[in-house]
């Protein structure tokens, strides 16, 4: 979870940040409490999936529907 915080916090996104996993025992709900957030920062999307016998992150941004 430290290498999400860095990254959260380098990108600057604030609590509405939107988590999604697959084959990862942390609920998105543990996650989100376990981390900090930049005041009123824009929400990203962290996606966290098994690769192998590690895993594997993602950082995305949300795109509004046209």
């Amino acid at each position: 979870m430290r290498r999400i915080q860095e990254s959260i916090r380098e990108l600057g996104w604030g609590s509405t940040t939107i988590f999604k996993k697959r084959g990862w025992k942390t609920t998105p709900e543990d996650l989100r409490r376990a981390l900090s957030f930049a005041s009123g920062g824009p929400p990203g999307v962290v996606i966290v999936m098994r690769v192998g016998s590690g895993h594997q992150t993602v950082y995305a941004t949300s795109v509004a529907s046209l």
